[in-house]
């Protein structure tokens, strides 16, 4: 397995996350049509597991750290996961993906905050323009609805949380 990851370069394995995640887009979608966004979510953690856990075995050293956040963190990430499939049945992919796709917003949006970071007047008119393009995704009485477009707004916060 070490070699598998070795072979990969970052451009290689960027190239193979947004196909990959792009895939698996897809194929929520698709099956969120006949299956309940809750079961979705299931089956792909299942897999999730049997992919990532023999890997994560074999090239760390197992120590889990501070457990009350990673708790928070596996909160946070399945509350996004479970948000994001709701709204790929919902909405149009490219809707959801985009609105799922403004975590980097929200992180950039609590670190002042949170990690007590100092964010620049670019970075604010950077958070504003992301927040005005959100806005013009969910805007109402056209084609997405108010509740998918909330949801898939919850979901990208929640994503940036964890």
């Amino acid at each position: 397995m070490r070699a598998f990851f070795a072979g990969l370069t970052g451009l290689r394995a960027m190239v193979a996350s947004a196909f990959l995640f792009a895939l698996m887009a897809a194929l929520i979608k698709a099956a969120a049509r006949t299956i309940p966004a809750v079961e979705v979510v299931f089956v792909r953690n299942v897999v999730h597991a049997a992919i990532f856990v023999p890997a994560w075995w074999t090239l760390t050293d197992r120590r889990l750290g501070s457990v009350k956040l990673l708790l928070m963190r596996g909160t946070f990430g399945l509350v996004a996961l479970e948000a994001y499939a709701w709204t790929l049945a919902k909405m149009p992919l490219a809707d959801a993906w985009i609105l799922q796709s403004m975590n980097p917003v929200f992180v950039a949006l609590l670190a002042p905050f949170v990690l007590k970071e100092r964010s620049g007047g670019a970075v604010w008119w950077a958070l504003v323009l992301g927040l005005g393009g959100a806005a013009m995704i969910v805007r109402p009485g056209l084609h997405v609805g108010w509740v998918p477009g909330v949801i898939g707004v919850v979901g990208g916060l929640a994503s940036g949380c964890a």
